[in-house]
């Protein structure tokens, strides 16, 4: 499943990062990553980022039977993405699996974020997983859009679901995807970003 990395990926704007499975050795970076996120970004954030314990749980206990985590890192050796495919194999839902992707806001709209969602789909697809579901509170409308843009689906609106860090309570988005109708869809949208970048177009 993960043999196939490290990748090396050109972003847009011609910045190079390696792709790769997150490893114990990346409790400080990814903490370093989560601190260097805005205030905003953290509110929404479903665990406390600032709490290191959370870190090393994370970097720790990795089971990939459960969560397969991935990160993007620049070539100063900060991560600068991080993405992850949760499933509950013992479950009565087997064949779905949820989505979560945060990146570094320098590394926003330059197609990283596309890039890790299709790494990370090509995981689901090898672990035969059907259905990904997002799950984005109502306020993060970019991020909305970014799922519906790759082609998952609102199928729920929890109302007042969530309690943000500065304890208000949020609305939160149920959106997911068949994974048989998302491949073609998100990998024609990352080639098409690979020919902006190489001036195609």
């Amino acid at each position: 499943m993960l043999r196939d990395y490290p990748k090396e990926v050109t972003l847009k704007d011609g910045r190079s990062i390696v792709i790769r499975p997150l490893t114990p050795e990346d409790e400080r970076a990814l903490g370093d990553f989560y601190a260097s996120l805005s205030p905003e970004d953290r509110r929404y954030l479903r665990h406390d980022v600032a709490d290191p314990g959370i870190i090393r749980e994370w970097t720790h206990n990795i089971n990939h039977e459960r969560v397969v985590p991935i990160v993007a890192e620049n070539p100063g050796g900060e991560i600068v993405a991080a993405a992850t495919l949760h499933r509950q194999p013992e479950s009565w839902s087997p064949h779905v699996a949820q989505i979560r992707l945060v990146t570094h806001p320098d590394y926003r709209r330059i197609g990283l974020g596309m890039q890790m969602a299709r790494e990370i789909f090509s995981i689901a697809v090898f672990l035969r997983v059907e259905k990904v579901v997002a799950e984005v509170v109502e306020d993060q409308t970019a991020a909305l859009h970014i799922f519906e843009k790759m082609g998952f689906e609102r199928e729920a609106l929890l109302k007042n679901h969530v309690i943000d860090r500065e304890h208000e309570k949020r609305n939160l988005v149920i959106l997911s995807a068949y994974l048989s109708s998302l491949w073609e869809q998100i990998t024609d949208m990352v080639m098409d970003s690979y020919r902006v970048s190489a001036g195609d177009y």
